[in-house]
């Protein structure tokens, strides 16, 4: 049972309408009435930040549920809007504890410490997020496991939402009309780094897994993975997240047959890599083919490649990053919400306190 007396939410800029749909059903579960303490946004003449919380005093010994997705907004800095209402509710207002929600996270892909000519900011933001108060961070989705390896490594209590539920209630009509045509549906990896995406998503909707291993170069060209321990590896690996799902896993074949495929991905950039690899599967025969990605990065020029002359039947784009009038597509691309996963996971956490 959520005793509402017990929290308070605070809500930066960078997604408030996906912020308002999770507080909505956390409501609707825990037969609360959480709202937003409203942020007076402002700025001192030098441009310097001055947006302030209003009603400070009602966060003292408060759990403070903090949302904010932190994207590259050109407009505000999302990041330090962030660590500025963290730090202010523990360490100013004297909150008792600080629950992040970050549906999108900065710096997910700065997450490789062997490369030591790069500076680690993956590691860096979760110091940052400690260091301003964050005691529990939900993520949805997160690139790598580097990022949960930091958080714990640091004291930050870490959750990372599966979007598959989401994606699979838009695709399950699919799959049962691909069945009653007589045609096969498979989860596609397009390398080893989305497999257990797809093997989760594969889960919910009850198909099999395909999976390339061939390696995506920085070019957004392809190899053929030809290491024989690498391959080992992999197959291995395989065989292990096949027991785990309880989903059949097998290597991409020459002749897809008319199959249907769905494409599962963390993230959408400038679309060329998911565009490549759409073309490459009607080659070898895929009939319908659906692109899935939980994140909406959108790059300068995604619209030309994502967009036009792409081979998918359907985009299903998540909504942790907001797509504003000039990222919409009219209708080619459609939204699929995070709300419900994340309100799930956060209905949990606050239910144990």
């Amino acid at each position: 049972m959520i005793i509402q007396d017990n929290f308070v939410v605070l809500g930066g800029t960078g997604n408030h309408e996906l912020d308002k749909c999770i507080l909505a059903i956390v409501n609707d579960l825990g037969r609360t009435r959480l709202s937003f303490l409203h942020l007076n946004m402002d700025d001192f003449p030098d441009d310097e930040d001055d947006f302030r919380i209003t009603h400070p005093e009602r966060i003292a010994g408060k759990h403070v549920i903090l949302f904010q997705s932190v994207h590259n907004d050109s407009r505000q800095n999302l990041e330090r809007q962030f660590l500025t209402l963290a730090w202010a509710a523990k360490y100013q207002y004297g909150a008792k504890s600080i629950i992040a929600v970050v549906p999108f996270m900065s710096y997910r892909r700065q997450d490789h410490p062997e490369k030591t000519d790069e500076i680690h900011r993956n590691l860096w933001f979760v110091h940052n997020m400690q260091a301003n108060g964050v005691d529990e961070l939900i993520l949805c989705d997160i690139h790598s496991d580097v990022t949960l390896e930091n958080c714990e490594k640091i004291g930050i209590k870490v959750y990372n939402v599966d979007p598959s539920p989401a994606f699979a209630s838009i695709l399950k009509p699919r799959v049962g009309l691909s069945r009653a045509k007589g045609r096969q549906f498979f989860v596609y990896s397009p390398d080893r780094g989305s497999i257990r995406r797809a093997a989760s998503l594969a889960k919910e909707l009850g198909v099999p897994v395909m999976v390339s291993l061939k390696n995506r170069l920085h070019d957004c060209s392809v190899a053929a993975e030809e290491d024989p321990e690498k391959l080992a590896a992999i197959k291995r690996e395989l065989a292990e997240l096949q027991e785990r799902f309880g989903v059949p896993i097998s290597l991409a074949g020459e002749d897809l047959n008319d199959a249907s495929i769905c494409i599962r991905e963390d993230e959408l950039s400038t679309g060329g890599t998911a565009v490549m690899t759409g073309k490459a599967l009607k080659q070898a025969g895929a009939g319908e083919i659906f692109f899935c990605a939980t994140h909406p990065v959108c790059t300068k020029g995604w619209k030309r490649k994502i967009v036009d002359d792409n081979p998918f039947t359907a985009i299903l784009l998540g909504d942790t990053i907001p797509r504003p009038y000039r990222k919409e597509t009219g209708g080619e691309v459609s939204t699929v919400s995070m709300a419900r996963v994340i309100a799930n996971q956060l209905f949990v956490i606050m239910d144990s306190i």
